[in-house]
């Protein structure tokens, strides 16, 4: 991992680490064991300081964070504060009982989600693969299973370019961007894939979810987006994909944000990108069954109305 210096408010240079995530090279004093090396010029800054519990003047709060027009703080107790500014800044308060597993993750899974936002880029709760028509985002709320598919066609030797944060770039076709190369799995997740949870590393001691490392598995460059599957579990056994048009595809896709509260009013920027997503890419409903998630089979289906 390159390490570069990196000056410091007390006037020393600390040593910093150089990574690549969702198209932004990362200067950081956390070190992040896992994501991509980089070697170019910064577009953020990570550092580690002092966090105030409190904004002034928040324009919109939540249990964890508060945000201003430029900030957005996130308090996660027992674990760290993150203060993210004018989407090129993150500062890191970790507290003294802290897993440094989960200030790491939380780092690059929520704060980068808020740093993207602040950024003006397009950002889906969602996993994506790198198909030959393109990518494709598997979208929805937690546990609906985008990590589970992702992690299938892992297995199928589909390379995985996003997960839980997935960056879309809209300034031409919409293209996605490569994230973080791991997945992160519940237990009953990794046993449908027939994982050995004894071999993977626990999120944090105590959960269980773990950690999955993609290595050559992980797509390092942007791929233009093919379609989008919000999934939906409901009370049938049957599985389905509906693809949906017009103003139900805007609103399909204004759901699939990440992370929504982080904004702070109406961005008439972000329904362009939503806009243009709508227009140049497939989106569909997949619906599945609330229980008894039978991913292969699902897999299957999804593979061949993306390769159709």
């Amino acid at each position: 991992m390159p390490v570069i210096p990196e000056f410091a408010a007390d006037g020393w240079f600390a040593p910093a680490f150089a990574y690549r995530a969702y198209g932004l090279n990362i200067c950081s004093e956390l070190e992040c064991g896992g994501v991509s090396p980089s070697s170019g010029l910064p577009d953020v800054h990570v550092r580690l300081g002092r966090v105030p519990e409190q904004l002034e003047d928040p324009v919109a709060t939540g249990v964890f964070y508060q945000a201003t027009r430029e900030q957005l703080l996130l308090n996660v107790k027992h674990i760290a504060r993150y203060l993210i500014s004018a989407g090129n800044e993150i500062v890191v308060e970790v507290t003294p009982q802290a897993d440094l597993d989960m200030t790491r993750l939380l780092l690059m899974g929520s704060a980068f989600g808020a740093l993207l936002h602040q950024r003006g880029v397009f950002t889906v709760h969602g996993s994506a693969i790198a198909t030959r028509r393109g990518a494709v985002v598997f979208a929805g709320e937690s546990g609906y299973g985008k990590s589970t598919l992702a992690g299938a066609f892992h297995q199928r030797g589909l390379l995985v370019l996003a997960d839980d944060v997935c960056p879309i770039a809209t300034s031409a076709l919409p293209i996605v961007l490569p994230a973080n190369p791991f997945l992160m799995l519940w237990a009953d997740a990794a046993n449908r894939l027939g994982l050995n949870q004894q071999h993977l590393r626990r999120v944090r001691s105590g959960l269980e979810k773990y950690v999955l490392p993609l290595g050559d598995g992980f797509a390092a460059e942007p791929a233009p987006l093919h379609a989008v599957y919000v999934l939906e579990p409901s009370n049938s056994d049957d599985l389905s994909i509906v693809p949906i048009h017009g103003l139900q595809k805007i609103k399909a896709l204004n759901l699939a944000t990440y992370r929504p509260h982080f904004f702070t009013g109406i961005n008439a920027g972000r329904l362009r990108q939503i806009g243009e997503v709508a227009r140049q890419a497939k989106v569909a409903v997949v619906m599945r069954p609330r229980n008894g998630f039978r991913v292969d089979e699902l897999a299957d289906l999804l593979a061949a109305d993306f390769a159709a």
